[in-house]
């Protein structure tokens, strides 16, 4: 068995397997939960309960934070927390709504909401980012949230026109990071995670000529599966079928 006593203590290839685990293995992190919680806790020793607010960022706290938690974890880890110091100092409040904190919750989907805009382009947040940041905090209300938002207009769009007559050619539907988004708060659905992950490098035309139908059935898959789990729908009317482009277009 892999041991995860060793990972924390390599510190050459520690970083790459740490930053891999918090960017996308959720299945790791499930298949591994107790072993790198005992081994956290270890690295930890007396801290949780000896202090009484941590004002301060823990080794691997935010890893910790993303293992699949008990109600009871998550609530006294949550208790421990100065809250305040926390989301000042990191702006991280996608962990306290994933604890359980719900007015961090309502906080992050509303600014998700707010976004208009892909990247950050002041006053605008970075809509991609926030997405992101809803599948960290992975409930129920913020699966939602991502759902609502699955027909918006809002992309990363670089495409050649008369405003942009040297364009690169480039296009990023906000539907990628929220997909992505959906597959990390449900690892079982390798669909919303894997296919969109190829979609996401390759862009559409890994389908060859027949793309725009390919995505267009995979766009109805996420869609049946989204009202399935969450008996809701997507907000608007759905735009075409594209999702990334990165080839240079005529």
């Amino acid at each position: 068995m892999f041991s995860w006593g060793i990972w924390i203590e390599k510190q050459d290839w520690r970083e790459t397997a740490y930053g891999a685990l918090l960017s996308s293995r959720e299945d790791y992190l499930k298949k591994y939960a107790e072993e790198i919680k005992s081994v956290i806790l270890k690295v930890w020793g007396d801290t949780l309960s000896k202090t009484e607010k941590i004002k301060e960022k823990l080794p691997y706290q935010d890893l910790y934070m993303l293992l699949p938690l008990s109600k009871k974890e998550k609530s006294e880890f949550l208790n421990k927390i100065d809250k305040e110091f926390f989301e000042d100092r990191y702006r991280e409040i996608h962990y306290l709504a994933r604890l359980g904190d719900t007015k961090s919750e309502e906080k992050l989907i509303t600014r998700f909401k707010k976004a208009t805009t892909f990247r950050i382009t002041f006053p605008s947040e970075s809509k991609a980012k926030l997405a992101f940041q809803l599948g960290i905090a992975g409930t129920p209300e913020c699966a939602k949230a991502l759902i609502s938002e699955l027909y918006s207009p809002v992309a990363d769009d670089d495409r050649k026109s008369s405003a942009k007559p040297h364009g690169s050619g480039n296009y990023k539907s906000i539907r990628v990071p929220i997909i992505k988004a959906l597959g990390r708060i449900h690892p079982e659905a390798r669909f919303l995670r894997m296919e969109i992950s190829l979609i996401d490098t390759y862009g559409d035309f890994i389908y060859g000529r027949e793309y725009k139908k390919m995505i267009q059935d995979y766009l109805d898959k996420v869609v049946k599966w989204v009202e399935d789990t969450y008996h809701v729908k997507p907000a608007g009317e759905p735009p075409e079928p594209v999702l990334s482009i990165v080839l240079p277009m005529e």
